[in-house]
């Protein structure tokens, strides 16, 4: 799953947003009267607002990146991976359906343990059957594979060994190996197209089950039956339909929503202030995000170019303005967040930042052909204006005054910049078409920064315009970076994929295929008025977001608050 921001779903085509709910949909209280509340057994409810996306529409489908469930982090509630990484914490992997994992064939083999004991929800017993089934419905129907895994073949050879066979040594593949969720063989062996099957009666091995579906809300119940011994311990989860971020802010800072990932401008005062012994947030920096050019587009296939837009942003303003210091600026060309990744930071980059330089953003424009217009604008080389649109999802309201205010940036140098707000529907597919000028992109970083690049780089990932790219959405191509992924991807040594990082970070720095903008921390807030047992700066178990897979893991973790 290749994701920007679980509130912004990058690789998703989205639902149109409608109407706001009602006041008193609003205002649903937290907690279901329906819910259980068995000692012996789970008990209590959360309800949960993770992405407002507008009226749900049906549908679990796990291969699924634009389906309600998926955009809505509840996914991962009912399928599950077969290893959760810690994205909080570097180097750390919980074993989940695979209890343990090795490489054999120099990397070119990677062999997985099967957990025993494991069953569907509908009491048909999970062997590693089925875990060769599902890679190898991804291998015949490719549109299924949304995460990028490139492997040639999966087999079970016997029921508790799975094995999945990579074209060259895979080692930096398991993160996406990890983030395929395992369907049963049982049903999807009869499903004729997957890729469209919409999957309303979801079964899965997952901590729950769904009980009831509306556009309004859909409620997901515990599977008492669940492989892991006395989880989960919260009965119901309750997802809410919102029409943007702003009809979503008032149940939030009332309090009435248990866990959120949406943006507000006003939560420390609105949010936590309202309640501070129940109302938290956290923050894990976890992603990277960058302005995309349409590279395959004129003028910003001109290195220069691209150059030029990047010398005209200035970051400070935008994570302090737009975002609220809900994220950190990038200041190092090479897009890698600093300190973080201070290990794989070549010397030569490592004083290589970014500022804000509207006069040198200009001069280089000129001298790459572009003038001065009457106007006080710049013309293209061809004489025709450079007019400039930059696309946004309308119910992201941080987003939007982002691109205003980077629109007032690049109008300093020059470029006649203007600001498009759509649908999320129509952001999502313009976005991996390529209908775009210039949008935000960006991806969630692992145990080193080979996800980030691979996804940005990577052009097999990619596609014509007009067609949907998994990667690499602003169709950059340079045979040099494909060579140093394909390189990195084939080791496990720190000194060979040093050597390949520092070849990606030339790239990023002398050809700016992507111009970085942002550190991105993965937000979320939530009460502790129905459940504890949240991650948090003392116990960083999980990045606390709803995202499928790893909200799994904390959905599992929680328990009731009395």
């Amino acid at each position: 799953m290749r994701i920007i921001h679980k509130e912004r779903p990058a690789l998703a085509a989205l639902l149109a947003a409608l109407l706001a709910l009602s006041l008193a949909v609003l205002l649903l209280p937290a907690a279901s009267a329906s819910a259980s509340r068995l000692a012996s057994g789970p008990s209590g409810s959360l309800t949960i607002i993770a992405d407002p996306e507008g009226p749900f529409a049906p549908g679990f489908n796990p291969f699924s990146l634009t389906n309600s469930a998926h955009t809505q982090g509840a996914t991962a509630m009912i399928y599950e991976p077969l290893m959760q990484y810690n994205l909080s914490k570097t180097g750390q992997i919980y074993p989940w359906l695979a209890t343990s994992w090795s490489w054999a064939d120099g990397g070119r083999e990677l062999v997985l343990n099967i957990r025993k004991g494991v069953k569907y929800t509908d009491g048909k017993p999970f062997t590693a059957a089925t875990v060769a089934f599902t890679f190898n419905l991804m291998k015949k129907f490719p549109a299924l594979d949304g995460v990028g895994v490139t492997f040639t073949s999966a087999s079970a050879p016997s029921p508790t060994k799975a094995t999945i066979k990579f074209p060259r040594p895979g080692y930096q593949q398991l993160f996406l190996v990890s983030e395929v969720l395992i369907v049963p063989e049982f049903i999807w062996k009869n499903i004729k197209n997957p890729v469209t099957y919409v999957d309303t009666k979801p079964i899965g091995t997952g901590p729950y089950t769904l009980k009831s579906f509306s556009t309004e809300e859909f409620t997901l119940t515990a599977n008492t039956h669940y492989w892991q011994p006395g989880k989960p311990k919260i009965a119901e989860l309750h997802f809410l339909s919102y029409s943007g971020n702003s009809s979503a802010d008032l149940p939030i800072d009332a309090g009435t929503i248990d866990w959120n990932t949406v943006f507000n401008s006003d939560y420390k005062s609105a949010f936590l202030a309202k309640d501070p012994k129940h109302h938290f947030e956290t923050v894990a920096p976890i992603g990277n995000f960058y302005m995309c050019t349409n590279d395959a587009k004129a003028p910003y296939n001109n290195v220069t170019v691209r150059k030029a837009l990047s010398e005209a942003l200035t970051r400070n303003a935008i994570v302090t303005e737009g975002e609220k210091g809900f994220y950190f600026a990038t200041d190092n060309a090479t897009g890698l967040s600093l300190p973080r990744w201070s290990k794989w930071l070549t010397s030569a980059y490592a004083t290589d930042t970014v500022k804000f330089d509207p006069a040198k953003a200009k001069s280089l424009l000129e001298s790459a052909g572009f003038k001065m217009g009457a106007n006080g604008m710049l013309n293209e080389p061809t004489g025709k204006p450079f007019n400039l649109t930059l696309l946004g999802p309308s119910p992201y309201t941080d987003w939007m005054t982002d691109l205003e205010l980077i629109s007032s940036q690049l109008r300093k140098a020059g470029i006649n910049a203007t600001v498009s707000g759509v649908s999320e529907s129509a952001w999502a597919s313009d976005y991996t078409v390529g209908n775009y000028t210039m949008t935000f992109c960006g991806e969630f970083t692992t145990g080193d920064p080979y996800s980030i690049y691979d996804y940005m780089l990577n052009s097999s990932l990619s596609a014509p315009i007009g067609k949907s790219a998994i990667g690499d959405v602003q169709r950059f191509t340079s045979t040099k970076a494909d060579a140093a992924l394909a390189a990195a991807s084939s080791t496990d040594s720190t000194a060979q994929l040093k050597k390949d990082y520092a070849t990606l970070e030339s790239i990023m720095v002398n050809t700016v295929p992507a111009i970085p903008i942002f550190d991105g921390g993965e937000w979320a807030g939530y009460t502790t008025t129905h459940a504890v047992g949240w991650p948090s700066a003392a116990d960083p178990y999980e990045a606390n977001a709803l995202m499928s897979p790893w909200d799994e893991v904390i959905a599992i973790r929680l328990r009731p608050a009395t």
